[in-house]
């Protein structure tokens, strides 16, 4: 059921859910790493970033960011999205990207990075 048909079913209804909307709203993310072999797969979602620090051989300590934020901040993503058929205009004015439920799907996401170690 889309959300204008429950709110012409269930005015009442979807009236007070909206107006606890604020109070209960949130989100969801992870980020989970695992190691195999010699080679470390990421898979993130929402908001959630993967950062590795490592030591360069003249001994500094050195980030790299191995995850894509999954936001309307992020114009790749928002493109993404499109191509899916969904309006990055309404993601916008919506503030976050959901309730899709393929958003950090890896088929749809196209594939993963695999870092060698």
């Amino acid at each position: 059921m889309r959300s204008y048909q429950a709110y012409h079913m269930y005015p009442y209804e979807v009236s007070k859910l909206e107006e606890l909307e604020p109070l209960i709203s949130g989100g969801c993310t992870a980020v989970v790493a695992v190691v195999r072999g010699n080679k470390l797969y990421v898979a993130n979602f929402g908001d959630s970033r993967a950062v590795v620090v490592y030591q360069t051989p003249s001994g500094a300590l050195e980030t790299l960011q191995l995850s894509t934020d999954h936001d309307v901040r992020n114009e790749d993503e928002l493109k993404r999205l499109e191509k899916l058929g969904l309006d990055p205009e309404e993601l916008m004015r919506a503030e976050y990207v959901g309730p899709q439920e393929n958003t950090g799907s890896c088929n749809i996401k196209g594939g993963y990075k695999s870092w060698m170690s």
